[in-house]
């Protein structure tokens, strides 16, 4: 087949290809994972269309599709296998990608997301928290995040202060919450209010 005009910078064939596996159009295992490799490549490293915004959120919006499919082990499993070490922006990218594509309740995902949260990059801790927020209703996670919000960084307690929101209302983390707000970054401040809205009628709160 002869591809679409300007393929190599817009990438329409391909996105629409992963349209295809979205809707679950039968396409043979190991081309579905090429194509997968493909954009998670893409998208970790930038490079070809990937170097577009537009284009990246395409692919995103593609994985988020993905959810649920039979492709979504294929997916999880391509990015556990990518290697984040070296470079705290690749982490970071990596890390967008699974909160971006919703895949955060993968068990292997996760497990590489806790790991990340002891990176020795503090942006990179951050990220990882704020990934965090869709599974903080999970006792090891929870956890987990209150630990970060001791981290030095007021970054990462920032983050991590907003994603216990979840749960504010477990009585551990609603007196860590209260505790952040005489933190003296004021995002951590902020975040740690916003999240103490959901108990702000406990005399302790008011």
């Amino acid at each position: 087949l002869t591809p679409a005009p300007y393929e190599d910078l817009l990438g329409r064939d391909f996105t629409f290809a992963l349209r295809c596996l979205a809707d679950e159009v039968p396409v043979a295992p190991p081309l579905a994972r090429k194509l997968l490799e493909r954009a998670v490549v893409e998208l970790l490293n930038h490079f070809g269309p990937a170097q577009y915004v537009s284009y990246r959120s395409t692919l995103t919006g593609a994985f988020v599709k993905l959810v649920d499919t039979i492709h979504q082990i294929t997916l999880s499993e391509i990015l556990c296998a990518q290697p984040l070490t070296g470079s705290s922006e690749h982490a970071r990218r990596w890390l967008g990608i699974v909160r971006d594509a919703e895949l955060t309740k993968q068990p292997e995902l996760l497990a590489r997301l806790i790991e990340l949260i002891r990176d020795p990059e503090g942006d990179v801790r951050a990220n990882a928290a704020g990934a965090l927020v869709r599974v903080a209703e999970w006792p090891e996670v929870a956890a987990r995040l209150v630990e970060l919000t001791r981290d030095p960084e007021g970054g990462v307690r920032a983050n991590a202060a907003g994603a216990l929101e979840r749960v504010a209302e477990w009585p551990e983390v609603a007196a860590r919450l209260v505790e952040l707000i005489r933190d003296p970054e004021g995002d951590v401040r902020a975040n740690a209010a916003g999240a103490l809205v959901r108990v702000a009628e406990w005399p302790e709160v008011a």
